[in-house]
């Protein structure tokens, strides 16, 4: 996978993965999956502007994935 923003094919095999996560995530972290395909979105269609707007939500919704699953399964992914 390309580490490039602008890799489009890389962006849909990610948010494949997201989207796979998010059906499965449990309804606490369920909307923070879905700001991180937001993102992706947001990146897939070049509009830097969205790419802005998304990015809060997206550093939101990874704080509130990173302390649910520290504190839900002792997981430590930060």
């Amino acid at each position: 996978m390309s580490s490039k923003i602008s890799d489009k094919a890389a962006l849909e095999q990610g948010k494949a993965v997201l989207e796979k996560i998010e059906a499965a995530a449990p309804e606490e972290v369920k909307q923070a999956w879905g700001d991180l395909i937001a993102f992706v979105d947001a990146a897939a269609s070049g509009d830097k502007s969205a790419v802005t707007a998304a990015t809060a939500k997206m550093d939101a919704s990874s704080t509130k994935i990173e302390a649910h699953a520290k504190a839900t399964c002792n997981l430590d992914i930060s």
